[in-house]
């Protein structure tokens, strides 16, 4: 049996996932900077979730999240920021010797973030060996035809919080999360 509090937040979740598929992503909307960034920020990432849909929402299902991810050496995210400095769209990186693994993109405007996704992760592999994506990774519409498949297995140990939650993995019980597909793989060789 689910609390009422489990439950108000899952009614909570699926009311923004049902308005954010409501929202249109529109080519012909106004231009408009963002600013992106990649980088380690403990208070930037620990609020994360704010403006942005999905669970890691301050109401959401894994809002603790983007807490641990701010606290590991080994995980961050990709920000996107409106002209006045509210976030409006992100993604978790993991980071592993092999590279680093890109999950889906959370999007509040009706901007497509999938470029500038892109652009961020093209950065990227300026500073490790490869960006490893799959087909819900953030960017991959407009990667995938620079990216070389391969079959890797990739794993990241937990820094400090052996409790983990992904989208997409295994994780031990010791907090290990393991990767292993046919990944697109994109280096700094690579170009759009």
């Amino acid at each position: 049996h689910l609390t009422a509090n489990v439950k108000n937040r899952l009614r909570y979740i699926l009311a923004s996932v049902r308005e954010m598929d409501r929202q249109p992503i529109l080519d012909d909307l106004s231009e408009r900077i963002f600013r992106i960034t990649i980088k380690k920020d403990l208070f930037t990432e620990s609020f994360s979730g704010v403006g942005v849909p999905g669970c890691f929402n301050p109401r959401g299902l894994h809002r603790e999240m983007p807490y641990v991810h701010a606290t590991e050496a080994n995980a961050g995210l990709i920000q996107i920021f409106a002209p006045k400095g509210n976030q409006v769209a992100n993604a978790v990186v993991l980071y592993m010797n092999k590279g680093a693994y890109v999950y889906a993109g959370y999007n509040g405007t009706g901007y497509n973030m999938d470029r500038l996704f892109a652009q961020a992760l093209i950065k990227l592999t300026e500073f490790v060996p490869a960006v490893m994506i799959t087909p819900s990774s953030a960017g991959f519409d407009s990667l995938k035809n620079i990216a070389v498949r391969r079959k890797i297995k990739i794993s990241k140990p937990p820094t400090i919080f052996s409790s983990q939650y992904v989208d997409y993995g295994e994780v031990d019980q010791a907090g290990n999360i393991t990767l292993e597909e046919d990944f697109y793989v994109i280096t700094k060789l690579a170009k759009p």
